[in-house]
């Protein structure tokens, strides 16, 4: 989708069907600026039936993906970069990233250590498979060797990408994570700040996500000028009105995690609840949709009410209970 003479936009799946062992996760998605060079932010991954769709999106707006020169990664996370990665092999392409997210390049078991550096005693309760898979997974799949950093960005860095930029840092969802700004367009890629596929709230699913950290982002975005906001994953939001109403339920939604589990814990009787119970009180069993990523929100926001002195949690028979105090 032709978004200006030099901005183009393409949709990632929205709900993912592909074989991907993470159950859920559907490629993001992604933009391309076509100047004097071509050059991709984030890329979306390979696999999906998303790509026949795209494939001829591409076509009719004249780019192919192989001349691409620079891809700008607004976080490192796989369904962020697994495209630009195969089109890596082949063709020479430079990568930016923050320089918080240029540890996890340059290692691939930050990745791991970002999903399971969890207690062992929550561990198996948050995820669904054995960590050996895990591990099988980021061997496999997020591995950074084809990496060629060209620059390492910086908060509020203005740069050229054959239309002028400014990077956002909001680090809520993980480190190094960035929104871009299109300051002469007001268009503005958010990336994972948000995810309504998800949540109503702020996406802090990683054992680095900050449940504080979110307002901090938001707040942020709110002082740019903003005509077009482009999710990381999911349609675009055009108008102020309607950017502005985004924000305010992106923010509402990360204030519900705590209003809706002191509720829960008010109402619980005897030992309190299991993470498993909060969340799916939480989210109402609406969607079983990348449930375990919706666990680590919770269980992070669980940890910030326990770091403020609100609950604390229990053993029971190897069970972890969280109660108020």
């Amino acid at each position: 989708m032709k978004l200006t003479d030099k901005i183009y936009f393409y949709e990632g799946d929205y709900i993912s069907k592909t074989r991907f062992l993470y159950k859920g996760l559907g490629s993001s998605n992604f933009i391309v600026v076509k100047g004097t060079e071509q050059v991709m932010i984030d890329s979306g991954m390979t696999s999906g039936p998303h790509m026949g769709r795209i494939k001829k999106e591409l076509v009719k707006d004249g780019i192919d993906l192989y001349n691409t020169s620079r891809v700008l990664l607004s976080h490192t996370h796989p369904d962020h970069f697994l495209h630009a990665k195969m089109i890596s092999k082949t063709s020479l392409i430079s990568f930016l990233v923050h320089a918080d997210s240029e540890p996890m390049a340059r290692r691939s078991s930050f990745q791991f250590e970002a999903h399971y550096n969890y207690p062992s005693y929550i561990l198996k309760e948050i995820f669904n498979w054995p960590v050996w898979v895990a591990k099988l997974a980021v061997n496999s799949y997020f591995g950074f060797d084809y990496l060629k950093i060209q620059h390492k960005l910086n908060s509020n860095d203005k740069i050229n990408l054959g239309v002028p930029v400014e990077i956002i840092y909001l680090p809520s969802h993980f480190p190094g994570h960035i929104g871009i700004y299109f300051s002469e367009n007001k268009i503005f890629y958010a990336a994972d700040l948000f995810d309504f596929r998800v949540s109503e709230g702020g996406i802090i699913n990683n054992a680095f996500s900050s449940y504080e950290q979110v307002f901090k982002d938001i707040e942020k975005v709110r002082k740019l000028d903003i005509e077009t906001l482009i999710p990381g994953h999911g349609r675009i939001i055009k108008g102020r009105s309607l950017v502005k109403a985004t924000l305010d339920r992106i923010e509402r939604g990360t204030r519900d995690y705590v209003r809706i589990i002191l509720e829960l814990l008010k109402n619980s009787e005897g030992e309190g609840m299991t993470l498993k119970k909060i969340t799916q009180a939480v989210f109402c069993n609406s969607n079983s949709y990348n449930m375990s990523a919706r666990k680590i929100i919770i269980y992070n926001t669980l940890m910030y009410l326990k770091s403020s002195g609100v609950i604390d949690l229990t053993r029971v028979s190897g069970k972890i209970f969280w109660r108020l105090k």
